[in-house]
Parts: structure tokens; sequence; C-alpha cells
């Protein structure tokens, strides 16, 4: 959904859209990291065969 927004921003002012570009851009780093760390805690509690 973040990559929808950052196209509808194109459309914009070029300083306008890059700022919020680089928002956007923060906001699904943090949520693919967030993932991450959502797989990782789930591996390490899993039982060990």
């Amino acid at each position: 959904r973040a990559r929808e927004v950052d196209d509808l921003l194109r459309d914009r002012g070029p300083e306008r859209a890059q700022r919020l570009g680089l928002v956007v851009d923060s906001l699904s780093r943090s949520a693919d990291y967030g993932g991450n760390i959502a797989e990782t805690a789930m591996q390490k509690a899993a039982p060990q065969p």
C-alpha cells in the first residue's frame, strides 16, 4: 500500500513529493523490519526437533 501512495505523490510538486516520498519509504522499511523481527521471534520460539 505504501508504494501505491508513493506513486500518487509523483503528481505533486517535486519538493513536496520528495519529502513525502521519503516518509513513505521510511514507513515501508519500518514495516519490513517489523516483519523480519516477528519472523525471527517466531523461529526462536518454535520447539527444536
